[in-house]
């Protein structure tokens, strides 16, 4: 995942930085779980070992399309 690469690289080669933002298009396709439409404003954590950030290249994913 070259986006989670990145962070990681910079989080120890800045170690002052305090605050990240990576910022991106995104389409999402909502889901009774995770009803995510386009021009939503998505803010991940990170939490234990995971960075927070996720990268995904994988286009049509639905049946729908």
């Amino acid at each position: 995942n070259p986006a989670a690469t990145v962070a990681t690289q910079m989080e120890a080669t800045f170690k002052k930085i305090r605050f990240a933002l990576m910022v991106g298009i995104h389409g999402g396709v909502p889901s009774a779980e995770t009803d995510v439409r386009l021009g939503d404003v998505v803010v991940r954590q990170p939490h234990g070992t995971f960075t927070g950030v996720v990268q995904y290249n994988i286009g049509k994913t639905t049946a729908s399309g």
